[in-house]
């Protein structure tokens, strides 16, 4: 399936305040990496393995800030690979005001998702360039949502998801590589 299946070549392992774990099979075919809140809610596929990527996700452990695994097959000469990723490769770790604000990829061509933990209500987000200039500015319809700055150039931008009475619910970074 396009969410992953067969989590039992792993376990999950807690990063920046939800759990994160791998599938064998599922989202490009070679597996995939997920992450879920500790309530059970707020399920998301962080990541689609490949052939060029590695295939087969084997296991995964947290070291601080980053997260490592292993691959059986793919990559440079389709004997496996090791990855890495940070926590804010994972769009994990902005815990604001004790509400987490997921967002992934980060880095990204310029298409983003963001969500939201439960119990936040409605909210929008605004997103400005490094000017102080606001590029972005739209409601949040749902708990997850696609943000497309795919017309702005590359470069660092700052969020802010704001609640409908003004409150700030969270604020952070996300960097365009095209």
């Amino acid at each position: 399936t396009a969410s992953g299946a067969y989590p039992s070549y792993s376990s999950f392992t807690l990063v920046g305040g939800v759990l994160c774990g791998a599938t064998a099979i599922g989202g490009a075919l070679g597996g995939t990496l997920v992450s879920i809140d500790t309530d059970g809610t707020s399920f998301t596929n962080i990541f689609d393995f490949s052939s060029a990527t590695g295939m087969f996700p084997s296991g995964i452990i947290n070291n601080g800030n980053t997260l490592y695994g292993m691959t059986l097959l793919g990559g440079l000469n389709r004997e496996g690979v090791i990855f890495k990723f940070k926590e804010t490769d994972l769009g994990v770790g902005n815990l604001t005001n004790g509400k987490l604000i997921n967002i992934f990829p980060n880095p990204s061509s310029g298409i983003f998702t963001l969500s939201l933990s439960n119990g936040i209500g409605k909210c929008s987000v605004e997103v400005y360039n490094v000017m102080g200039q606001r590029v972005k500015s739209e409601e949040l319809r749902a708990k997850s949502e696609e943000i497309n700055l795919s017309e702005q150039p590359n470069g660092v931008y700052f969020y802010r998801v704001i609640k409908e009475d003004g409150g700030l619910v969270g604020e952070g970074k996300v960097v365009i590589e095209k």
